[in-house]
């Protein structure tokens, strides 16, 4: 049995887009995920 990237992190449960409370992302912002620190970071 082969394993594919073991070491990926694996977001999952955030709430953005048409949710409540929102968080818009426009085209060209950049989103930071750091897996270990448990954040994730939006920049526009």
């Amino acid at each position: 049995m082969r394993v594919y990237a073991p070491d990926m992190t694996i977001v999952f449960d955030v709430d953005f887009g048409h949710t409540d409370p929102q968080l818009v992302i426009p085209y060209g912002g950049v989103i930071r995920v750091d897996g270990p620190g448990r954040r994730i970071t939006v920049t526009y």
